[in-house]
């Protein structure tokens, strides 16, 4: 059976019968070149080939039978008359914020008052290693936020930003979603349990 739901933290849908509500500040915008796009069934390789072919970037996969891609506005066209492609839709800011600052940072009815304090937080890139990079650190620049840390490898960044920071950073091309960043825990002892490995060196 052919389940049609997109699965994402932020909501699951069916792209074909409409998009959930959105935050005004984080809808995507014109100059969005990040979209969802849903197959028309199990993913093979001939299909990607296909996406590529049209002028899009796989980047990740996201269920159901979809994948967050690059598509540039003069490929959009191209992309959505593939036959394996269901549906195209806009990978909007609000898909990429963990919903702990969303509820905080963006009510339903509008933007939190209040003080608008600089937040660390956690900026996952599309693409894992120094492709992208440079992209994030000219938006988290172009915004007036400050870079915390930059690693050449892995898919993620560290920045302090303010919410109006943020909404500005959300829209960039390279972002795949942004997590507060939080002190490191203590979970490897869990983690060796969980696994087996102390079972293993016992």
């Amino acid at each position: 059976d052919y389940d049609a739901q997109i699965l994402m933290r932020y909501a699951s849908f069916d792209p074909l019968n409409g998009e959930p509500s959105l935050h005004p500040a984080l809808v995507a915008g014109a100059d969005s070149t990040v979209y969802i796009v849903q197959f028309t069934g199990a993913i093979v390789p001939g299909m990607l080939t296909d996406l590529v072919g049209a002028g899009a970037t796989p980047r990740a996969y996201l269920p159901n039978f979809a994948y967050i891609a690059t598509v540039p506005g003069e490929a959009l066209n191209r992309v959505r008359a593939l036959a394996s492609v269901r549906a195209v839709v806009p990978y909007h800011p609000a898909y990429r914020l963990d919903e702990s600052v969303l509820a905080t940072l963006f009510p339903a009815q509008n933007l939190a008052s209040g003080p608008d304090q600089a937040v660390l937080y956690n900026i996952q890139v599309l693409t894992p290693g120094p492709s992208l990079k440079p992209a994030i650190i000219a938006d988290v620049a172009a915004a007036g936020g400050t870079m915390e840390s930059v690693t050449q490898a892995g898919a993620q960044v560290k920045a302090w930003l303010t919410r109006g920071q943020l909404v500005s950073v959300l829209r960039s091309n390279a972002v795949l979603f942004v997590d507060p960043a939080g002190a490191p825990e203590g979970d490897m002892d869990v983690i060796r349990q969980a696994t087996g490995a102390v079972f293993v060196q016992d």
